[in-house]
């Protein structure tokens, strides 16, 4: 195993909490925190060819606070909701440590 891999494995046994996808399902038919719930579940981009593309969120999880601050530098949907820091990924059917994001982090940390 690399040190990047070694790093990732490292990272996301210690800093992804829980999955909390069906929390966010169920709390974002309540009206009161749908706003909040929008800040890390979706976001409108422009991709390379300068067409408008939207960035939406498949996975809900719940981090520590140096990932939220680690997947926000890398452009990830990330935000605070009930006192909770919560990752919008926007990847699903893979490990979480396979997420480009992951080997993106791991990489900045260890240089």
């Amino acid at each position: 195993m690399t040190q990047i891999e070694e790093t990732i494995e490292r990272l996301v046994s210690r800093e992804i909490l829980t999955n909390c996808s069906h929390m966010i399902a169920e709390l974002s038919s309540k009206d009161e925190y749908i706003d909040e719930i929008v800040d890390f579940s979706y976001r409108a981009s422009v991709d390379e060819e300068g067409e408008e593309v939207d960035i939406e969120a498949l996975e809900f999880w719940i981090v520590t606070d140096w990932m939220s601050n680690q997947l926000e530098q890398s452009g990830e949907l990330v935000g605070e909701f009930l006192g909770l820091r919560i990752w919008g990924r926007t990847t699903s059917g893979q490990m979480i440590s396979c997420d480009h994001v992951m080997e993106e982090i791991a990489t900045r940390i260890n240089n």
